[in-house]
This record gives structure tokens, sequence and C-alpha cells, in this order.
């Protein structure tokens, strides 16, 4: 059955007439016709006797390198074991009914040594290995290229499943189930790999870290796979990866990892220690029983660019992103209803400096601090994104706390978030170091004290905002619907409050102003008490414009109307009805700010939100 097949040979004239031999083979210049064999082998296995071999392995030794082997349908058992030689292996009927079982004495298929066009694996099942790296197939500084099989029901250090070690590894249509390894990779291990591992179903495997897939160092990309009910089942203090555990610098993009779990972090993916690329990937339904129900990132400097991190749970902190003493570009994501036991329901970043930009944060909810967004002991600046409908007990949209360098909180929206305690949409809390608010939209938020901003023991630099229609529930405190201040210093400039309620003080209550300012600010139709404080003394209130009250202006303070360029007029908005809370014209706000500050175009600078120096937003 053994059979030699000539490739084909094409004849054509060249540009000066003569004969061009094109058969696309080595050990020839290609310029006199039929000067060299270009034939390959072809040999049949069949178990049943009616091919050249009988097992895979005696074709394996028997065949040259660069031949091809047909496998006929069957069940194999062996230990197939290719060292420095160029194959193609191929089942004819594919994986379903063409099995490879390897008896639990040692690695189903082992390539080692294959450099060149290395070693195709086409079409198999392969189950009952057993081995150090790699129960299913064990490839050890080879070439190796694998397509549409089924790796199943194996067992091995690292690598229950696939176990890759310094190979160039191609793998693309094969299904990676059932597999356990004891260390990395229950399903896969891929350490100091370079190739591509797309377009695979790695799905019901386990392993300590990295229950479907481990990649360790090396370039090896990670995409386009689906990654669906793995367990990392380590307890050690930094485990996990339900989905994936990437060590280093490799690519993750475009994979679905879902329903996946960890004892420990990263009930989705875990990124350890690397600068890889995290993009387009979409992370949802994952369970981490301490941090990071989607994504956990340890001292890693990724980039997180425009993924999906959705419907995750962390029994302890951030169900969706937990950043762990890294810098990383976090951009273009939506993290959305995830759930974190503590603190972060969408994100927690701690102990470092990252960048959050563009991101969308919308229906996380968490049992204490930062129900979109906690910043522990970290100084990573927001900017131009949103934080909607997300739940906590203190900062439902934003939390910071304990700064220890300055925090930026930018061009954002914050809308419809709730805190059962403090800070609807964000609060300060102990940050002693400044912690800047500016060009911030924030509406139609709610919270016992502090419906839109709650600043506690905190140094604050507040400028520019809008805070519109936020609710504070407390009856018989001073509440604050628009902004509850407490033991707070710094400065609030330019800031309009439009139509926050609260039974107390709808519009700014402080308790502890001493050393605070504000100035340029306008606090309108407020629900109660438009500013209420305990009685102590602002160090600045100038330039204001309180009006419309429910209740009364100001409370527990001196009304300084007309005193230091304070007003009581209408502020002349141009649609209030329409959120449009521009300046008309008219307005006796224009013009009528603090002189020694100007607007973008030269002049006096105006009372509220789109006066002073950044008033053009």
């Amino acid at each position: 059955m053994r059979r030699l097949f000539g490739l084909l040979i094409v004849v054509a004239l060249g540009c000066d007439g003569g004969v061009v031999d094109d058969d696309d083979t080595t050990g020839d210049d290609d310029t006199t016709d039929g000067d060299d064999d270009d034939s390959f082998a072809v040999a049949d296995v069949c178990h049943d006797g009616s091919g050249d071999y009988e097992t895979i392995q005696a074709a394996v030794d028997g065949e040259q390198g660069g031949a091809t082997i047909l496998v006929c349908p069957g069940t194999y058992t062996e230990n197939v074991v290719i060292d420095g030689k160029e194959l193609t292996v191929r089942a004819t009927d594919g994986a379903a009914v063409t099995v490879i079982e390897g008896g639990s004495a040692g690695a189903v298929w082992t390539v080692s040594g294959v450099g060149g066009a290395g070693v195709v694996i086409d079409g198999f099942t392969l189950t009952g290995g057993e081995g150090a790296t790699g129960g299913g197939l064990s490839c050890l500084g080879a070439t190796v290229d694998l397509r549409d099989n089924v790796i199943e029901d194996n067992e091995a250090v690292d690598g229950g499943g696939i176990g890759a070690s310094d190979c160039q590894l191609m793998a693309a249509g094969n299904t990676v189930q059932d597999n356990e390894a004891s260390g990395f990779g229950g399903g896969v291990y891929l350490g100091d790999c370079v190739g591509d591992f797309a377009g695979n179903l790695v799905q019901r495997n386990e392993g300590d870290q990295g229950g479907g897939i481990a990649v360790r160092w090396g370039s090896v990309a990670v995409d386009g796979n689906v990654v669906d009910d793995n367990l990392a089942g380590s307890w050690e203090e930094y485990a996990g990866g339900g989905g994936i555990y990437s060590e280093g610098d490799a690519p993750l993009s475009g994979n679905t990892v879902s329903h996946n779990e960890a004892y420990k972090h990263g009930g989705g993916v875990y990124l350890a220690l690397g600068n890889g690329e995290f993009v387009d990937n979409h992370v949802s339904g994952n369970l981490a029983n301490e941090d990071g129900g989607g994504v956990y990132v340890y001292i890693g400097t990724n980039d997180i660019l425009g993924n999906t991190i959705r419907d995750n749970e962390a029994y302890d902190d951030a169900g969706g992103l937990r950043v762990m003493s890294g810098s990383c570009l976090i951009q273009g994501n939506e993290v959305i209803e995830n759930l974190a036991a503590d603190d972060g329901g969408g994100v927690k970043l701690s102990h470092a400096t990252s960048v959050f930009d563009d991101n969308h944060v919308e229906g996380n909810v968490t049992g204490d601090e930062g129900g979109g967004l906690e910043l522990d002991n970290d100084v990573t600046p927001v900017t131009n994104s949103t934080f909607v409908g997300n739940r906590a007990g203190r900062g439902a949209g934003i939390h910071s706390g304990e700064n220890f360098a300055e925090v930026w909180i930018a061009n954002s929206t914050l809308s419809g978030n709730v805190a059962s305690d403090s800070g609807g949409a964000v609060q300060l809390e102990d940050d002693t170091f400044e912690a800047t608010l500016f060009q911030l939209v924030i509406e139609d938020n709610e919270a016992i004290r502090g419906g839109g901003v709650c600043v506690s023991r905190s140094v604050v630099a507040a400028s520019n905002l809008i805070l519109r229609d936020n609710r504070a529930l407390a009856s018989a405190t001073i509440g604050g619907g628009g902004i509850y201040l407490e033991d707070a210093t710094g400065q609030l400039a330019n800031l309009t409050l439009h139509g926050n309620q609260s039974d107390a003080t709808g519009g700014l209550g402080v308790q502890g102003a001493d050393g605070l300012s504000v100035i340029n600010t306008i606090v309108a139709d407020s629900g109660g008490v438009g500013v209420m404080t305990d009685g102590s003394a602002f160090g600045l209130w100038a330039y204001n414009d309180v009006v419309g009250s429910a209740v009364i202006d100001y409370s527990m303070m001196a009304d300084p109307t007309g005193v230091d360029g304070n007003l009581s007029a209408d502020p002349g908005f141009v649609d209030p009805a329409g959120c449009d809370l521009h300046l008309d014209p008219g307005s006796p706000c224009i013009d009528a700010g603090d002189p020694g500050l100007t607007d973008p175009d030269g002049s006096r600078s105006d009372i509220g939100a789109f006066g002073g120096e950044y008033g053009d937003w």
C-alpha cells in the first residue's frame, strides 16, 4: 500500500523562450528540467493490517522525514514518540472515529527535537495519557501544528491536555477537555513558546494555576479561543486563573472566557508579572473565591483594551477587574453587572498608578466601597469614562481612599449610582494628598449623605462640576444632596449645583469647614436647605450664587449675600428642564466671578461650571 507521489511539474516558457522547471523543490537550481526527484512518501496505518503499518509508531519509525502518514479509523493503544523527524500524521476520517489511547503509560504523543516544517497532527482523539509536561500531547523543543484534534481525559504535572516547553506551536480547531494538571495548565500549558494558539475550545479542565490555559513567558499568541467551565484549584496566596493564567508578555485577544472558577484570584483570567496585551476579550460569568472575579492583574504593565468584563463575581474584592500593584493602560472597556462582596464591584486598583480612560462601568454592585471603581492607595487618573447605575455602601460610582499622591478624576459622567451610606457618585475618604475632581457631570445619584459627592477627611480640589438632581436621604443630619464634606480642606471652584434634593440640606452640606474655600459656585433650586454647616466658618466663601432653596438658602451660617461678591439671583440657565445649565446671555452670573480669575476668552470669570480658566468644556 505504500506509495510515492511526485509533485506536479508545471512546464512553461520563460521570458527568453527557454524551459523553466517550476517543481518547487529543494536540491536543484530549477534551471534544468527534470534534474531532481521531488517525490514524498505516503504511508497507510490501519489497525486491522490492511495498511502499510498496524501502529502509528511503526510508521513513524519506518518512514523518512517529510512523509505523510494516513491513519485509518480505529482505536490505537500506544504512546507515539517523534524525535527529530518532520512528519504529517493525519486521521483519514477525523477525531470522532480515530482514537489514540495512552493507557496511562506516558504522554499519548511526544514530539521533540523537530524544527523546520515540524510535525503536523491532524484529526485525532488523544486520551488516557499521563506525563510531566503534557498528558495528551507533550511538545519539547519542537515545532508542532495541531489541527482539529480532541484531547481529553489526560493528566500531567503541567498541561494535562497539551504541554509545550520551548516549542513553536500552531494550534487551531482543537477541543481540549476534561484534563487535569497538578501544576500549571489543566487543559494547556505553554512555557517559553512562540506561535499561535487560536480558535480552540478549552473546557472542563482543572489545574492548580490556569484551569484552562497556562502561559508562562514566551510570546505565543492566544487568540479567538473559547475557554469555558475550567477550575484553578490552588489555595496558594497568588494562585488563580480559572480560565487563563498568563505570566509574561504573551498577547491574549478575542477570547471568550466564561463560567470558570478560581479558588483564589482571577476567576476568568490571571495576568502576572508581564506586559502582554489583553485586547477584545469577552470575560463573563466567572467566579473568584477571593479577588478579581473576571480578571486579576498582579504586578503587570498590561494594556487592557476594548474588553467586555460582565457578570463576574468575587467573594472578596473586584467583581470585574482587579489590578494589584500593577501599572496598566485600561482603556475602552465595558465593565458591566459584576458583583463583589467587599470592595470594587466593577474594578479595584491598588498600590500603583495605572491609566483608566474611556471605560464604561455600569450596574456593578459591592457591599462596601467603590461600586464602579475602587482606588485603594492608588493614584490612577480616571478620565473620559462613564459610571452608571452602580451600587455600594460608600462611593457607588467611584471611591478613593488613602491616596499616596494626587488623585485625578476628570471629564467623566456619573449617573444613577446609589450608595447605602455615603457618596452616591464619588467618595473621597482619608485622601490626605489632593484629590482633583475636574469637568464632571454628576446627576441623579443617591446616598444617605452626599448624594452626588462625599468628601471625608480629605484634601479636595474640585472645579467645573455639574451636580444635578442628586439626592441625600438623611433627614435629621446635614445630608448634602449635591455635596457633603466632613473635615475636608481644599477648594471648590466653578461648580453648578441644581435641583439637588434632601429633607435636610439639598445643595451643599458641611461639617468642619475650617480651611475650605468655595468660590464661583452656583447652588440653585435645592430641596431643603441650600447650604448648611455645623457652625464652623469657611476659609473663604466668595463670588457664589445661592438661590431658590425650598426651605432657606443658608443655615448655621450668616447669610453672605451682598458681601465678597456673593449673590442670590436667578442664574439664568439656558434650559434647566432640558439639562442645559449654560448661562443665558443675560445671566447675572456672567463676569461676576472672582476678578482675579479669567474665562478662556480673557474676560472676568463667570460664576458656575462654565466659568474660569477651564470653563469651555
